[in-house]
């Protein structure tokens, strides 16, 4: 980091990194260690959508992952059976 950087920013970035190592979320998604995210557009039923807002909301609170962690994980599960 720049030698003008705020403490507090240093201290964040460190946070994040220990955060990223343990598999826990940083609150500071700026900060966060992961790999680039892009946006998609993808259209769901109603009825999914509700299921997966209680999933995210219920992983958040037991494993600290969101939304983008959690449909991350249903790809590679995806990607995995189809052999892509």
């Amino acid at each position: 980091m720049p030698a003008d950087t705020p403490d507090w920013m240093t201290e964040e970035k460190t946070r994040a990194r220990e955060l990223a190592g343990s598999g826990r979320g940083s609150v500071n998604p700026d900060a966060a260690i992961a790999p680039p995210r892009s946006l998609k557009g993808l259209r769901f039923r109603t009825d999914y959508q509700r299921r997966f807002d209680l999933l995210v909301a219920t992983e958040k609170h037991r494993s600290g992952k969101n939304g983008p962690d959690l449909v991350e994980e249903a790809f590679e599960m995806l990607f995995e059976k189809y052999s892509v």
